[in-house]
């Protein structure tokens, strides 16, 4: 028997070591070519820096966790050490997908989607909300140890929520769901020794030095004037930058609010500086924003909305598919109740309650905000367990509906009968008139003075509206055709099985697996196509670092030109400074940013004299094309300082140009 147990452990040890090997080829292949990471990235990497020079913790919403974990690879070289850290991330996070996924089927499918999920997932910023992925992959897991999910903390949930902001919902509803279960089950309590003794030390020790990093976070936050989700000089902004949702919800309704009121032309002179009064009243909190101007609010809303529509398709296809996303709804209501009716059965109350809360918040947030794909990632792990459970929802709807059925086996007579047309007649108007209503004027009516909907918008409100006519049509004239269908379903219902065999919700969840590993394959993110990639992957070159076309910088590229007149002591402004202060040797003190500079012309003198102080300013092509930017605008400030600067000023003369391929100018003084 021992023997026998050891050949298994043996051979199932074989085997991850098998997977671990194939998902870091997966990930050595499949990451896109010719994109590297940006700021999101960068202001991470920027605050463990910070946390490293002077002892003090960043804002929480960066994920202390995830800032802790990277001091691991600031040993390193740049660029060797994003490289590492992104293949050891995403190997955790891919592993964590595919631990989840083969509790529902067979290991070969569980891995081709996680394969499929790669090069998704390998584009999304930062690398905490990668690592928060698999921390809420590794809690969803059924059958797991207490050292993932349970208790008040689990150590993977909160895990998951020091890494990004979005998991903490998850975990208040985890803790909400505990509370209530334990309630319930009060009588059936253990003593307090008994219990005691059922603690073991590993769980115990991993959540107790969690909930410490949280306290930290807390009584020793930094100091530096940069310490904000942004990790940018604040002195110019009408908001605190402190609160992530904040800074999103204002920075893109003022966004929203410039490009529906003024010229294009214009759009680069209104920094958020300036507009943040007329759009919102000056309101520095939500609430008090929708009190101030309720109607801008909602219009900001509406157009959220517009791609919340579409969220469903990109957990199943990788990719915003515009007016058919609408269909895929289907699949997401069917398949979370699946997943519900599933977790109950295992009475599993506390992921239930951590799902909704966690969802719910979730979903409300990005409609305050924007649906950013890279917002709407960190549900994925939740959206995928919801895709295995789509044929158990099936089958849970049949089931439901023929006890239904069943329950009004008395429709034929005359009485309920009639009841039963007169509430057909009455769905069927509703779905008539709610798709006469939500037609696109009236939909423009509560958005003016925002512009015409694009084309994509108008035709999913048209794929809305046609599809409630014609089933309200189809329910109002077929109404004894339907009610014949249903008294002839009672018969048939008797006599069979309620629900689906677990063989067919097998072939159901095989199938839509496939399907989606078809679509993911086809819409993975190559910026410059599949043929390239291939090519880049079989030279062994541009993993993580872009080149032209795909965008005018690229830093990777130009790390050691750029740091070749860079050294501690050097005074340097720059756009990118939370990449200067990420992974160059220069003081933190001596990085200059951008937006430390006013969006105005400054009298005093001050921004000339701060200039001219400077050894060395970075002009990337990003910086001085002339294009509006989202709320702060970044060529304004070039244009009124940096640029009158360099070309006007005695001191600017002092300053030498120096081309940078991929990069822009470096002007260095003489």
């Amino acid at each position: 028997m021992n023997d026998i147990i050891k050949r298994f452990q043996k051979n199932s040890f074989v085997k991850s070591i098998l997977v671990i090997i194939i998902l870091l080829l997966a990930i050595f292949i499949l990451t896109p070519r010719f994109w590297e990471p940006s700021v999101e990235s960068w202001k991470q990497w920027a605050a463990a820096r910070i946390l490293r020079d002077t002892g003090g913790f960043p804002v929480f919403s960066l994920g202390p966790l995830y800032i802790i974990y990277l001091q691991l690879f600031s040993i390193f070289e740049y660029p060797f050490s994003i490289h590492l850290e992104h293949i050891i991330t995403h190997l955790f996070a891919s592993l964590a997908i595919f631990f989840l996924l083969q509790k529902f089927m067979r290991k070969k499918y569980a891995l081709l989607l996680t394969i499929a999920w790669i090069p998704h997932l390998a584009i999304v910023e930062s690398g905490g909300a990668v690592a928060g992925i698999g921390f809420l992959s590794l809690y969803l897991a059924p059958g797991i140890s207490r050292l993932r999910n349970k208790g008040f903390f689990p150590p993977v949930l909160l895990a998951a929520a020091l890494c990004h902001t979005v998991y903490i919902p998850f975990l208040g509803g985890h803790i909400i769901g505990t509370l209530i279960k334990k309630w319930k089950n009060r009588k059936n309590h253990l003593t307090i020794i008994a219990r005691t003794e059922k603690l073991k030390i590993t769980p115990l020790i991993i959540t107790t030095g969690l909930l410490g990093l949280f306290f930290l976070t807390i009584i020793f936050p930094s100091t530096h004037m940069d310490n904000n989700h942004l990790v940018i000089d604040p002195t110019y902004s009408p908001v605190s930058f402190k609160n992530p949702v904040i800074v999103t919800f204002f920075n893109v309704g003022n966004d929203r609010y410039v490009k529906s009121t003024f010229p294009e032309s214009e759009w680069i002179y209104k920094d958020w500086y300036f507009t943040h009064e007329e759009a919102f009243g000056g309101a520095t909190t939500i609430p008090d924003a929708l009190f101030n101007n309720p109607k801008t609010v909602l219009k900001n809303i509406l157009m959220n909305l517009g791609l919340g529509i579409q969220m469903p398709a990109y957990f199943f296809a990788g990719k915003y598919l515009g007016p058919i996303s609408i269909l895929f709804w289907a699949f997401l209501f069917i398949g979370l109740l699946g997943l519900i009716c599933q977790l109950k059965i295992y009475d599993h109350f506390p992921q239930i309650a951590s799902i909704s809360l966690g969802v719910a918040t979730a979903f409300a947030v990005f409609t305050l905000t924007i649906f950013f794909i890279r917002y709407i990632a960190t549900l994925l792990p939740i959206m995928l367990l919801i895709l295995c459970h789509v044929a158990v929802g099936m089958s849970c709807i049949k089931l439901y509906l023929n006890k239904l059925i069943l329950k009004f086996k008395s429709l034929h007579s005359s009485k309920n009968n009639s009841k039963a047309k007169r509430v057909l007649i009455f769905l069927g108007g509703v779905c008539v008139i709610l798709g006469l209503i939500t037609n696109e004027w009236f939909l423009a009516s509560l958005i003016l003075p925002y512009k015409d909907f694009s084309f994509g918008i108008r035709l999913q409100i048209w794929a809305f509206n046609i599809s409630l006519v014609v089933l309200g049509s189809f329910i109002i004239f077929f109404q004894k055709k339907i009610l014949n269908f249903v008294g002839k379903k009672i018969v048939k219902i008797k006599n069979k099985s309620e629900g689906y065999s677990l063989k067919k919700i097998r072939k159901i969840t095989t199938l839509l697996v496939v399907i989606s590993v078809i679509l993911l394959l086809i819409t993975a993110p190559f910026p410059l196509g599949k043929i390239n990639q291939i090519k880049a992957v079989f030279n062994n070159e541009a993993f993580l670092s872009e080149a032209q076309p795909t965008r005018p910088v690229s830093m990777v590229s130009n790390y050691q030109e750029i740091t070749s007149f860079l050294n501690k002591n050097t005074k340097v402004l720059a756009l990118e400074h939370n990449w200067l202060q990420a992974y160059t040797e220069v003081k933190l003190n001596n990085i200059y940013e951008v937006w430390s500079l006013p969006p105005f012309i400054d009298r005093s003198g001050e921004v000339n004299k701060t200039l001219c102080g400077l050894d060395v300013i970075l002009i990337s092509s990003l910086w001085s094309t002339e294009a509006p930017n989202l709320g702060c605008q970044r060529y304004l400030r070039y244009l009124l300082h940096v640029k009158p600067f360099l070309e006007n000023s005695e001191c600017g003369k002092q300053f030498q140009k120096k081309e940078i391929k991929g990069y822009g100018a470096a002007y260095i003084k003489k």
